[in-house]
C-alpha cells in the first residue's frame, strides 16, 4: 500500500479491459483489470495494467479508447484509477445524460425530415441484415410500384435499394458510442452491440 505523497497524477489511455477473475455464468463479481498507456505529468509514458478499485461504488468502467485520470506510484510505477475523476463517476455520466436530456427537451421539436441529407428521408432501419420501413414510406412505395408506370416503379425500387444498404459499420459503431456515453447502455452492452457489428462484416 502507498501514501498519497507517493502518488503522482497523470492519465491513461485505455487500451484494453481484461477478466482476470469469473465471478458467475452472467458477468456478475468479475474482477476486471484494465492495460493503459499511462502518461504521468512529469516524465515518460509506459504501459500498465489497472486492477479494478476496492471500493467501486461509483466507479464507472472504462472502455478500451477511454482516457482517464490515473494515480502513479512514483517508486513502483503501479497504477490505480483516481476515483475523483467524473470521467469514473457512475453519478456523473448518469448526470450528464439526464442534462442532455433535459436540454433535448428544451429544444423544441425539429423537422427531421427536412434536414436529413437527401436519401434518408425514408424510416428504414438496417439491424441484423433485416430492414423496416414506416407505414407512410411503405405506402408511397407500393403506390409506385402499383402505378404502372415503369420508371416511377424503378426510381422508387432504386431509392429503396439505395436506403436499404443502411448505415456503414463506423456509423453504427459511432451511434454505439453515443448511447453509452448517454449512459443508455451500459459497458457490457455496449461490448456485446459492437462485436455483434464487427462480426457480421
Amino acid at each position: 500500500m502507498f501514501g498519497k505523497k507517493d502518488l503522482e497524477p497523470g492519465e491513461a489511455a485505455i487500451v484494453e479491459r481484461h477478466i482476470k477473475h469469473h465471478g458467475g455464468g452472467i458477468g456478475v463479481n468479475n474482477l476486471d483489470e484494465w492495460v493503459a498507456d499511462v502518461r504521468p505529468h512529469d516524465g515518460e509514458p509506459f504501459r500498465a495494467v489497472i486492477p479494478l478499485p476496492n471500493l467501486a461504488l461509483d466507479f464507472r468502467e472504462p472502455d478500451a479508447g477511454d482516457v482517464v485520470a490515473v494515480l502513479i506510484d512514483r517508486k513502483t510505477r503501479a497504477v490505480h484509477f483516481d476515483k475523483s475523476d467524473p470521467r469514473l463517476s457512475l453519478k456523473a455520466q448518469h448526470a450528464a445524460a439526464d442534462q442532455r436530456f433535459t436540454e433535448t427537451l428544451g429544444a423544441g421539436p425539429t423537422d427531421a425530415r427536412a434536414s436529413a441529407p437527401p436519401g434518408a428521408g425514408a424510416s428504414l432501419v438496417g439491424f441484423d441484415n433485416v430492414h423496416v420501413v414506416d407505414g407512410a414510406d411503405a405506402a408511397s412505395l407500393l403506390q409506385a410500384i402499383l402505378s404502372g408506370d415503369g420508371a416511377t416503379r424503378d426510381s422508387a425500387l432504386a431509392d429503396a435499394r439505395q436506403i436499404a444498404h443502411g448505415p456503414g459499420v463506423a456509423d453504427l459503431l459511432a451511434e454505439l458510442d453515443r448511447l453509452r456515453d448517454a449512459g443508455a447502455l451500459s459497458p457490457e452492452e455496449h461490448a456485446a452491440q459492437r462485436q455483434r457489428i464487427i462480426s457480421a462484416i
